[in-house]
């Protein structure tokens, strides 16, 4: 999955779980387990560190209007959220770095333990949009005072 989906659904997944009255430690492993969970969509993963910064600047910019769009109460948990649903992502940009010597990945996604279904461009990337709009549909549609 793009950096994108991860951050928008790890925010709202943060937001939700709070809104349901779960407390903050909670919620924010509720974003992570929410990087494993998009990682079994059937999805595309691009290649290039050109892609990954562009996908970085519209994760900050998703989340950032996302945020923006609630009441102020809860900003720093769509922030944190968003920053733990992407974290485990972390080890894949220090894999492709070769100076730091990070050769073992570990999240499960990521390991093999759960699978990660690759598909191509159009169809991974379709698929990545669906599940994005229909997590932030359904998390805009929580009634205000709870967000």
């Amino acid at each position: 999955m793009y950096i994108t989906a991860h951050a928008v659904v790890g925010a709202c997944t943060a937001v939700a779980c709070r809104s349901l009255g779960m407390p903050n430690v909670v919620a924010l492993a509720a974003s992570l387990a929410s990087h494993a969970v998009l990682d079994r969509v059937p999805h595309h993963d691009y290649k290039t560190w050109p892609a990954a910064i562009a996908d970085l600047a519209a994760a900050a910019a998703s989340v950032y209007v996302l945020a923006a769009a609630t009441i102020l109460p809860s900003i720093p948990l769509w922030y944190l959220g968003g920053m733990v649903g992407v974290l485990p992502d972390l080890e894949i940009v220090l894999k492709h770095w070769e100076r730091v010597g990070y050769s073992r990945l570990r999240f499960p996604s990521h390991s093999g333990l759960i699978s990660h279904p690759q598909i191509a461009l159009v169809p991974g990337v379709s698929s990545q949009i669906v599940v994005v709009l229909a997590v932030v549909l359904l998390t805009m549609q929580m009634p205000v005072d709870m967000l």
